[in-house]
């Protein structure tokens, strides 16, 4: 599954910035602040994640 993800991150991250530039004329600041937004919100998720997750059991 990871490795899944992982290559459709590899294809679709590189797809979404050529879409982007292509939609507002060689704009790069939105052309790469798009692909960080899940990146943003997966660091976003991790103080709730730590509080809610039970530790692993030794």
């Amino acid at each position: 599954m990871h490795e899944a993800m992982d290559q459709v991150g590899a294809l679709f991250g590189p797809l979404t910035v050529a879409g982007v530039l292509a939609l507002t004329g060689d704009g790069y600041a939105p052309a790469l602040g798009r692909p960080a937004l899940p990146g943003v919100a997966a660091i976003a998720l991790l103080p709730w994640l730590r509080a809610t997750v039970p530790g692993p059991i030794a």
